[in-house]
């Protein structure tokens, strides 16, 4: 085999540079889509918490735009696309927009990549209170104060928070 390749190496010469070429190709395409995934989970980051900041300080509109592009945004990490999901819902809440985050968290807590659909459920608890719609919002409270949840066992920190709402009720 080695006779073969040394005898034919004129022949062959071009082969083994395309090779090696489309080895080189393929490495910086790969290093090319690292970064670029590398960067895009940064810059969602950098929208969260500018959608943090804009929300501490009441500007509503501000807080909308920074975390609809990482909501809306299918690339973005599960976590990073929930957790601009539900401060969106918030921003929403605080301005007035009731039904929007309604909407929102209805679709969170139904969203199989959400890691905490208790708390989206907290929160679609709130924003039914807020909007005035009082029967859903004690109903709600009172499915995630009793620990009952889909998963098995409801987080123990919504499960507080539900029953803390629920006296409000009462």
């Amino acid at each position: 085999l080695v006779i073969f390749f040394w005898e034919k190496k004129k022949a062959l010469f071009p082969f083994l540079i395309a090779a090696v070429l489309l080895g080189l190709l393929y490495g910086a395409m790969r290093a090319t889509r690292s970064y670029s995934q590398s960067r895009a989970v940064g810059v969602a980051l950098a929208a969260v918490k500018s959608g943090q900041k804009a929300l501490k300080e009441k500007k509503y509109e501000e807080a909308i735009g920074w975390y609809q592009g990482v909501a809306d945004n299918s690339y973005s990490s599960p976590l990073l696309r929930i957790t601009a999901s539900q401060n969106l819902a918030l921003a929403c809440l605080e301005k007035g927009e009731h039904d929007r985050a309604i909407a929102i968290l209805e679709k969170l807590s139904r969203d199989p990549q959400n890691a905490s659909p208790e708390y989206s459920r907290l929160l679609l608890a709130r924003s039914y209170e807020v909007k005035g719609e009082r029967s859903k919002a004690r109903e709600l409270y009172k499915t995630l104060a009793s620990g009952v949840t889909a998963a098995g066992s409801a987080d123990s920190a919504v499960q507080s928070e539900a029953k803390e709402r629920l006296k409000w009720f009462e």
